[in-house]
């Protein structure tokens, strides 16, 4: 089961998840307006620009699913980094959201394969 705790997103399944991961990356002037926006707390902003990003998080979560930690768990962990990352995003303190997003979550994707 995908995160309960989000605000933003919700899956009935990593199946679900993987397939709602957009294949397409989104034009930077877009990503860039999605980032601020979400960073000023708009919702759709922040969906649209997660659900834009879901594929780093599966992409991050793969290269790890032989440290001894289940997919779901890591792409779990993925995911709450990069609500966070959308949520906490500020332009002129993180610079490009891509970058901040994919520093939030590897770190966290690391972090529970060394607490593992």
């Amino acid at each position: 089961m995908m995160p309960d705790s989000s605000p933003y997103l919700e899956w009935d399944s990593l199946r679900d998840f993987v397939c709602s991961a957009s294949a397409e990356p989104l034009p930077a002037l877009e990503d860039v307006r999605l980032a601020d926006a979400a960073g000023r707390g708009d919702r759709a902003a922040a969906d649209a620009l997660i659900r834009h990003h879901l594929r780093m998080v599966v992409d991050d979560a793969a290269k790890h699913r032989d440290a001894g930690v289940s997919m779901d768990e890591l792409v779990r962990r993925g995911v709450n980094a990069l609500i966070g990352a959308a949520r906490d995003f500020r332009r002129e303190r993180h610079g490009e959201f891509t970058d901040y997003a994919r520093t939030r979550i590897r770190a966290s994707i690391r972090e529970a394969v060394l607490h593992h």
